[in-house]
């Protein structure tokens, strides 16, 4: 285990599985939101930035979201509060998430709106799915 690793797991090692588990999805979720901010968002101002701008505004957001991902999928699977497959799962949910919000806010996007809050529910229902038995022994 790395110094850095056993800071981590020295700080957290009487916090519940449960509080775990929300930390990861809480990290996972920002880390998704940076992503998508870093996909898209400079396209906002696509006419005031240029080229070197925005390559550097979504590399900035990457390395943020380098951070939280690589953070939060290491203590999740060291904790063994989800399974690698489970925090992909989680990552992919929330950028979709993320993307319709971010589309709908800065974009203004008029599309049908019925069909994409249909889509997330499925998408959830879906994610509900992989998450539902948590069991993680009897993945290892």
């Amino acid at each position: 285990m790395e110094p850095s690793e056993k800071y981590l797991y020295d700080l957290t090692k009487n916090v519940s599985k449960e509080t775990s588990q929300f930390l990861v999805s809480l990290g996972l979720a920002v880390a998704a939101f940076l992503m998508v901010a870093g996909w898209i968002l400079h396209l906002k101002w696509k006419d005031k930035l240029g080229w070197g701008y925005a390559f550097a505004l979504s590399l900035s957001f990457a390395f943020l979201e380098y951070i939280f991902n690589t953070t939060c999928t290491r203590y999740g699977d060291f904790k063994k509060v989800f399974t690698p497959g489970q925090m992909a799962t989680l990552s992919i949910i929330f950028g979709c998430f993320f993307t319709f919000v971010i589309d709908k806010v800065f974009f203004y996007e008029e599309n049908d709106w019925i069909k994409e809050i249909i889509g997330l529910i499925l998408i959830a229902i879906g994610t509900s799915l992989v998450l539902w038995d948590n069991d993680i022994k009897k993945f290892k």
